[in-house]
């Protein structure tokens, strides 16, 4: 048997989850939870918990996108398997003689395919783009199975087969033998070495291991820093698909969701800076010249002649300079006696002219795919004649505040309460942000009520913030209830105040947990938050804007965190500068009030010494 090796490069994260629906048409999974899990003695294996997630569960999710259909090869616990929604298969063979046979019993369904993607239900990171390149090798080799390695281990569980090898697959089995290995050595099949992420392929086969992973799992979570959670985002987050056309003077606040080419040239021809007179530059003497006024070029109303030799124009400010014309001399300079116009020596030519199409030319990329449209851009947009524009629609935001001890405003606050005030913040910076929303209230510490409130949104917005629930108490069920219905990708950014920060997704809509301290949701808000809204709207690179000040007063900084602290900046002999705005506690929020920024103090940033140039993000310059 000769086996062949094909190599594969590194795929972005987005790329992973991209994959053609002609290719995924092809393809049906295979889920192999048929095993007797003896090392984990002798539970469900697939039912085991990562995260918060069973580990049958994991795997789906990460599959589901690369198949059109799911197939559960099971045995003992078929039962439990029913609930996941997919056809459940028991062996067709007595005794249960490994993954072979449940395969077996699946391809004589002859239900999908004709591509069969098989995995373990033990690998919790299957690689989300595995079927996807697996298949291409298949078809550019003409293969009837394929399987990966990874740095020279094979991985057989997780190939890929054509309906077509059955024969050969029972022929196998009648034979006794049973290792899968060993069958697709037998059928001779490719091997595609692939560059994934390290465990990537990683099984677990005791409950030791799944406990010592739950843990190393929630430590790596936990341990995110700023720089780290916002290169996440922009991997993990998809624009919204919907699109709308409008009009510039309806389009404002929006995001280009396509590039725009300029229907004409800009300038759309030669044009004058300043006012003056025009004139050919052959005219130009080093000692002065005077030149012969014929006649005048403002605005709408051009010179219709071609300038001869000697000749000049009285021009205007954005004035069409007439042919035969260069060079615009500025009107203070000159000394006009009546029609006789005298330049003096310091003119040079080409001078003062705005030309035809030096901004941008007819045809080109005017404005790209992703643009949030500020005053400026429809400014441009109107200049070049762009009536209309196709933009991403709106996102949809709903929120809401959780906990016993929330009390409505409009109330005296009873023994325990507090005011809900940061549902009113987070409405107050989304709209800010112009986005749609829905405010869905105060939810009580309630699992099923969170449940229920949670799927609801989750169906009707596009994106779900949440305030508070989110830490790791006995009544924070936020986390708990998300990791239920959908998933929780990280729940903590080393950043200060607001730590405690969720992000995950629930059905088709992202969940966003703020915590519930009021300062550190409003900093994480804005922080990471808007930019992830940002992102979701289509916007191409959001990101804080940033400018330098000079540091002044007695500053804190927390080893190892990013910080955003309040600062406030001003004006002192022509220098920024920037002092702390009162309290830095996490809890304060009078010093939100006092501040205009936020000092940025990166995880690796020492205490600042007096006067030192640091980052600053004025309020109100996010994205």
């Amino acid at each position: 048997m000769i086996t062949q090796m094909f190599g594969i490069g590194r795929t972005h994260f987005v790329d992973l989850l991209r994959m053609s629906n002609e290719t995924k048409n092809e393809i049906s999974g295979i889920l192999l939870a048929g095993g007797k899990a003896r090392r984990m003695g002798g539970v469900n294996k697939g039912a085991q918990l990562l995260g918060g997630r069973t580990l049958a569960g994991l795997v789906i999710e990460r599959m589901k996108p690369q198949v059109k259909s799911i197939f559960i090869s099971s045995n003992e616990f078929a039962a439990e398997f029913d609930s996941y929604g997919y056809p459940v298969f028991k062996d067709v063979r007595q005794d249960y003689p490994g993954p072979l046979a449940g395969i077996e019993t699946i391809l004589k369904q002859d239900l999908g395919g004709p591509w069969y993607f098989v995995s373990p239900t033990d690998t919790p990171f299957l690689p989300r783009n595995l079927a996807g390149l697996l298949h291409k090798t298949a078809k550019e080799k003409q293969a009837l199975c394929v399987f990966p390695t990874h740095k020279g281990k094979k991985e057989p569980l997780h190939c890929l087969l054509h309906k077509d090898v059955l024969p050969s697959l029972t022929s196998f089995l009648d034979s006794n033998k049973r290792s899968v290995l060993g069958f697709l050595e037998h059928l001779g099949a490719l091997e595609l070495e692939c560059e994934i992420d390290e465990g990537d392929f990683m099984n677990l086969n005791t409950l030791e291991e799944l406990e010592l992973l739950n843990k190393t799992l929630e430590q790596e979570l936990s341990d995110g820093s700023y720089t780290q959670t916002l290169e996440f985002l922009r991997s993990y987050i998809e624009p919204v698909a919907s699109t709308a056309e409008k009009t510039i003077s309806e389009a404002l606040g929006f995001v280009l969701a396509e590039d725009l080419h300029s229907p004409i040239d800009l300038p759309l021809f030669n044009n004058s800076a300043m006012d003056g007179w025009a004139f050919g530059s052959e005219d130009i003497k080093p000692e002065g010249f005077t030149l012969k006024e014929v006649g005048s070029s403002f605005a709408g109303h051009p010179y219709p002649k071609k300038l001869q030799s000697g000749e000049c124009v009285r021009i205007m400010t954005g004035g069409e300079v007439p042919e035969g014309a260069d060079t615009v001399v500025k009107q203070e300079i000159v000394k006009a006696d009546d029609k006789e116009i005298t330049f003096p020596s310091e003119v040079r030519a080409d001078d003062n002219v705005r030309r035809k199409g030096e901004e941008i030319r007819s045809g080109d990329v005017c404005m790209t795919k992703g643009t949030l449209l500020h005053a400026p851009e429809i400014n441009f947009l109107a200049a070049l004649g762009i009536h209309k524009v196709t933009v991403f629609k709106k996102v949809k935001v709903g929120f809401f505040s959780t906990g016993d001890e929330l009390q409505s405003i409009d109330q005296p606050l009873a023994p325990g309460k507090i005011y809900d005030s940061n549902r009113y913040c987070i409405g107050a910076m989304l709209r800010e942000k112009d986005f749609d929303i829905i405010d869905y209230g105060v939810i009580k510490d309630n699992p099923e009520t969170l449940k229920e409130c949670l799927l609801r949104a989750s169906q009707e917005c596009d994106a779900v913030i949440t305030s508070g629930g989110v830490s790791v108490g006995e009544a924070d069920f936020t986390r708990k209830v998300v990791l239920e219905i959908g998933e929780l990708i990280s729940w903590h950014c080393l950043i200060k105040p607001g730590k405690p920060l969720a992000v995950g997704k629930i059905g088709k809509a992202y969940f966003f947990g703020l915590p519930g301290n009021p300062t550190a949701a409003q900093v994480t808000f804005y922080a990471i938050v808007s930019i992830a809204l940002a992102l979701l709207s289509g916007q191409k690179d959001p990101k804080l804007v940033y400018a330098l000040a000079a540091a002044k007063g007695k500053f804190k900084k927390n080893v190892g965190y990013t910080d955003f602290q309040r600062g406030l900046l001003t004006m002192e002999d022509g220098r920024v500068t920037v002092t702390p705005a009162g309290s830095q506690k996490t809890g304060a929020l009078k010093s939100m009030i006092k501040a205009n920024c936020f000092i940025y103090l990166a995880d690796n940033q020492a205490t600042p010494a007096d006067g030192e140039l640091i980052p600053v993000v004025p309020f109100w310059g996010a994205c």
